[in-house]
């Protein structure tokens, strides 16, 4: 079974955390997202709510966790992708260049994680993000 982990990034400073997460609402029309991180105890960080990622599970060649919005070089194809989830399948995929491959079937040491669609958007070409 794998580990259900998050990671966002930080409203007060755009760092990343990694942890449990939770949203509640904190009076009508206001949202507060939370990742829970384990070394902080009981505490929580208040994060930007489009920047949550779930860990899927799986690592990189370099032994790196991947994340959803991580964009990886695919060594085997020679192509720059991001991982994704996929709602309508409710599965992880890996996208990019107009290819779609499902990311159970693609082993992950022929991925290389580069960066994320939120700190590194360039390194993705426009059509894709």
């Amino acid at each position: 079974m794998r580990e259900h982990k998050f990671r966002g990034k930080r409203l007060d400073n755009g760092e990343w955390v990694y942890g449990r997460y939770s949203f509640y609402l904190r009076g009508m029309a206001d949202i507060k997202t939370d990742i829970v991180v384990p070394e902080n105890g009981d505490g929580a960080e208040e994060i930007v709510p489009s920047t949550v990622g779930q860990f899927t599970g799986l690592l990189d060649k370099n032994g790196k966790e991947i994340f959803e919005g991580d964009i990886v070089e695919n060594l085997t194809e020679d192509i720059i992708q991001k991982i994704q989830y996929d709602i309508e399948t409710a599965r992880f995929v890996i996208t990019g260049e107009g290819l779609l491959f499902d990311f159970d079937n693609t082993y992950s040491t022929e991925l290389e994680v580069i960066g994320t669609i939120h700190d590194n958007p360039e390194l993705l070409k426009q059509e894709e993000l």
